[in-house]
């Protein structure tokens, strides 16, 4: 990615890094070993794909030993903006932190890491999950998935074959995860206690992993940070082959498959044809891609398979955020909402009138005509996720053979209000958006809209004035540690509530697991200093009984 630009143009800055090393089956890698006191091993190739056909783990050794593990690997190609493209094809590398400071023998939690990005792009660089291991004394892995078409899309010459199709972003994700299984313990991991965690598309690949069949004993828990459990038809799947078929003039072009077209046809145009604009950096609009129920690798729809029992034996916790659409909807309203648009607004998105006056009493409009009703309808968009969450969690309640957690986030990064690069400072009136949990999960500032992990510093590349002075105050600096903390359990034991091999909790524990009677969840947020486990706030129906009611009533 990025980063690996400039240790090509300045070599010598990037050996100012103490090494480290490891030893995997593949041969020796040097990484670096950060001032935190972690070891981080970047870039390491872990499986390989043709283009549109399943990957498969990597069977060959390293290119040479030792690997150069000191700069993040290329990401995945995808769109830059609506005509250039970012990254390459060969892009399945991994990336692994530990704490330099663990006994030759440790056996420590693993955690692993899906970045969103609505499955057009994203990349695991801007993640940087050093501190999350040194302060929870864990091991933490991420890496690149295919996004986009070349993620995502569907070919009825392979279903003729009866050939899986589509889905190439979660087979990725198995072949990462068989490498984390193989290779972990050469850093300090446990494959006994891996667990998986990712936010928005992420998250959503993250629930659709806990059904997926074949998924079965590849990891032991899964967080969903603002995810939803759903995928597309085939139906609908092959119309966006056909659409990109008609761009890249497959037909004219003198090809009678549009699979034999797109293999022939380069990645950029590919990427490019998707036609991706973008508004803001969280509004970009395109051809949609996604996971499909193709009836193979994934069988029916998940949220049904949930439903009927059939969820992978895991422990899974899920979350939202408070104000969570408010992010989406910030993006798509550049002028206030006025009363009467408002009112308009809320009519087009129901089905008839008896529901959207149920709605238009539950989230009325100001008084005023001419003030900004904006605000509400985030609010009610924000509901409608919360709410979306909650059913999926009742289902897993009901279905799942493990544990099954939730939490509301509240909570944003407040110590330095010129830190505004996402997910940081923002606003007070937004409230808890979309991904603003990010950085208290990873124990720091975490800069998505950027992509660099060193944007603070003049100089390089990335240099970006709305990533200086970006560090937590004692307050919260505490309350990320606890957060890490619940996270590096669920990996560990299956529950929020315990490490294996460490004291518990007393019985009374703080986070209840869910089920269907009480309805039970916590929030996630440093009312208290210092915030602790035993300081949390326990509440029923993510205190949004009258709306889910709703909700539930026309989901």
């Amino acid at each position: 990615a990025a980063l690996l630009v400039f240790a090509i143009a300045l070599p010598g800055l990037c050996r100012a890094v103490p090494p480290a090393y490891a030893t995997t089956s593949y041969g020796s890698v040097r990484g670096n070993l950060l001032p935190n006191g972690a070891e981080e091993f970047l870039g390491m190739p872990f499986g390989v794909a043709e283009r549109f056909e399943d990957s498969g783990i990597r069977k060959q050794p390293f290119p040479q030993s030792p690997l150069d593990a000191t700069y993040y690997g290329p990401a995945c190609l995808q769109t830059l903006t609506s005509n250039t493209t970012y990254g390459k094809e060969d892009c399945l590398v991994m990336n692994v932190w530990t704490p330099a400071a663990r006994d030759v023998d440790d056996k420590l939690p693993v955690l692993v890491w899906i970045y969103g990005g609505a499955n057009d792009y994203g990349e695991a660089e801007p993640y940087n999950a050093s501190q999350l291991a040194v302060d929870q004394h864990a091991v933490v892995a991420s890496f690149n998935y295919r996004t986009g078409p070349l993620g995502f899309l569907v070919f009825e010459e392979q279903l003729k074959a009866n050939q899986s199709s589509g889905n190439y972003a979660l087979k990725d994700m198995h072949t990462a995860l068989r490498w984390v299984q193989k290779e972990i313990h050469n850093f300090g991991g446990d494959r006994s206690q891996i667990g998986i965690f990712g936010q928005s598309s992420g998250a959503g690949a993250v629930e659709l992993l806990t059904v997926i069949p074949s998924g079965n004993g590849l990891f032991k828990s899964a967080i969903s940070e603002s995810g939803g459990l759903s995928a597309g038809s085939l139906k609908e799947a092959l119309n966006v082959t056909a659409e990109m078929a008609k761009r890249l003039n497959c037909s004219t072009r003198g090809f009678e498959s549009a699979l034999e077209c797109m293999k022939q046809t380069s990645g950029d145009a590919i990427i490019i044809a998707q036609a991706v604009q973008c508004i803001t950096p969280n509004q970009c609009f395109g051809l949609n891609f996604g996971p499909v129920v193709d009836g193979l690798f994934l069988p029916e729809s998940p949220l049904e398979m949930a439903k009927q029992g059939r969820v992978n034996d895991v422990d899974i916790m899920f979350g939202v955020n408070t104000n969570d659409s408010y992010l989406f909807i910030l993006g798509q309203f550049q002028k206030p909402l006025h009363k009467q648009a408002y009112i308009d607004l809320v009519k087009s998105s129901f089905k008839n009138d008896s529901i959207a006056a149920q709605a238009l009493e539950l989230y009325p409009p100001l008084d005023d005509p001419r003030a900004n009703n904006v605000p509400m309808y985030g609010y009610m968009q924000s509901d409608k996720q919360i709410c979306g969450t909650k059913r999926e969690v009742h289902a897993y309640s009901k279905a799942n053979k493990g544990g099954t957690y939730i939490y509301r986030f509240n909570y944003w990064y407040q110590s330095t209000t010129s830190c505004t690069a996402v997910a940081n400072y923002h606003e007070p009136d937004f409230g808890s958006m979309h991904q603003d949990e990010v950085s208290f999960v990873f124990g720091m500032p975490i800069f998505m809209n950027i992509g660099y992990s060193n944007c603070s510093e003049p100089g390089w590349p990335g240099y970006d004035p709305t990533c200086v002075g970006c560090k937590f105050d004692k307050k919260e600096r505490a309350f990320a540690k606890t957060v890490g903390h619940f996270w590096v359990n669920m990996a560990s034991s299956g529950s929020p509530n315990r490490r294996e091999g460490q004291q518990n909790l007393p019985d009374d524990v703080p986070w209840p697991e869910y089920n269907v009677i009480e309805q039970r969840n916590i929030v996630l947020e440093p009312v208290v200093f210092p915030f602790s486990p035993e300081t949390m706030i326990v509440e029923r129906a993510m205190g949004r009984a009258t709306a889910c009611s709703f909700w539930d009533s026309v989901a």
